[in-house]
């Protein structure tokens, strides 16, 4: 074979490869830079006057903090978070910029799931806090979402200003009352903890949107929560949540609830039956969700009833009734819509019948939220539940009072 015919085609082979690996010495850093700033793009946004972003090598990064880039000029740190707490349960991707004084230089959503926008008003209002986050208000019919965001961004500066990256930024009385109230009074909140409240609430006068309670903070050098509820009762908590002794206040006093007894007890009187003869009972010590009570005497025995004001879908609220017999078992339920907005929704799995019957029989020690499920419809599975374990409550408080 003629030498020259082999040496040729390997020249030029050899010259390809030269060529590919010319032009990958040269674009190879291009490409670099350009996925680097697709990556770190957002980051950098989010922190103005930012030069090299290194990530830090951390092992214990909460949930919802995916990594945490140091700038090495000193402008401070830049944080992706993810959290899946939001409307649709996907993942809400976000890139959070902070100095290195603790405040924050900006908030980008750069992953969003959920139809029901915050708006770039709300983003916006992370602009300059610190991690005390003071002047940023979940926006409402979108509280889900705000909500998730929210508690992304608290929990990433929480973590950074424990461990001496940031200094922590100081609450208000207002403040760590607001976020003890859904524990201390569970009427107030949803099922995912977030309060519900009239429009004319403010940060030291909180009204519940179900009218089952309302909150004031009292100020002082011992700040103090005061919370009431329908029947007028109050009870008065410190900051460290313990009880304490004070008069109610002014404030509180003037604010109006009213039970939903007369909402309730023809729906209430029609679920226990011919004969059934109703007397109300007043809601001594009640915080949670319960707006309604009644004794209830059948030709079949005595019965406990509760008509409950639970916020379902868009929080809307959605009543829940339950007749419970004396020994603590659910005789009975029902709710007027399990569904809010049917019409709206279709893609869930209810037997309306099945579903009422499978709380028949169930205590407080037995029930469990696989009883309340609904499938492929979340918000009101939560609803039902929070009802309930309010009802049980109600009972445990009422029935050997009665």
């Amino acid at each position: 074979m003629n030498a020259k015919k082999i040496i040729a085609p390997v020249l030029a082979f050899a010259l390809v490869i030269a060529c590919l690996f010319a032009l990958n010495t040269i674009t190879a850093p291009v490409i670099s830079e350009n996925e680097s700033a697709s990556l770190l793009g957002p980051l950098a946004e989010v922190l103005p006057g930012s030069g090299n972003l290194q990530e830090m090598v951390l092992d214990d990064l909460p949930a919802k903090v995916s990594a945490i880039y140091e700038d090495e000029s000193g402008a401070g740190y830049a944080v992706k978070l993810s959290t899946s707490e939001g409307y649709t349960k996907n993942p809400i991707e976000l890139a959070l910029g902070v100095s290195s004084d603790g405040k924050i230089t900006g908030l980008q959503i750069t992953e969003y799931p959920d139809t029901k926008e915050v708006g770039d008003e709300f983003i916006a209002s992370f602009n300059e806090q610190d991690s005390a986050l003071a002047g940023v208000d979940l926006v409402a019919g979108a509280t889900y979402s705000s909500s998730a965001i929210k508690g992304a961004v608290e929990e990433a500066l929480a973590y950074m200003a424990e461990n001496g990256f940031i200094t922590a930024g100081v609450k208000s009385d207002s403040q760590i009352f607001a976020e003890m109230l859904p524990a201390l009074c569970p009427g107030m909140a949803n099922a995912s903890g977030i309060l519900q409240l009239t429009e004319d609430s403010t940060d030291t006068l909180m009204i519940a949107s179900n009218g089952s309670t309302a909150a004031a903070v009292i100020p002082g050098d011992t700040a103090l929560l005061q919370i009431k509820n329908i029947n007028g009762d109050f009870v008065t908590y410190d900051a460290e949540g313990k009880i304490a002794n004070a008069a109610l206040c002014d404030e509180l006093a003037a604010v109006e609830l009213s039970s939903t007894a007369s909402r309730d007890e023809g729906k209430i009187k029609t679920l226990a039956g011919d004969g059934a003869e109703l007397e109300e009972i007043a809601l001594d010590g009640i915080y949670n969700c319960v707006t309604s009570a009644f004794s209830v005497t059948t030709p079949d025995g005595k019965y406990y009833a509760f008509g409950t004001s639970p916020y379902a879908y868009s929080n809307e609220v959605m009543p829940v009734y339950f007749i419970i017999d004396e020994n603590g078992a659910i005789s009975k339920m029902t709710a007027p819509d399990f569904i809010l907005f049917g019409d709206y929704f279709s893609d869930y799995d209810l037997d309306k019948t099945a579903y009422k019957e499978g709380f028949q029989g169930i205590t407080g020690d037995t029930f469990t939220e696989e009883t309340a499920l609904i499938s492929g419809a979340t918000m009101s599975s939560d609803a039902v539940s929070m009802a309930t374990k309010a009802a049980f409550e109600a009972f445990a408080i009422l029935g050997g009072a009665n």
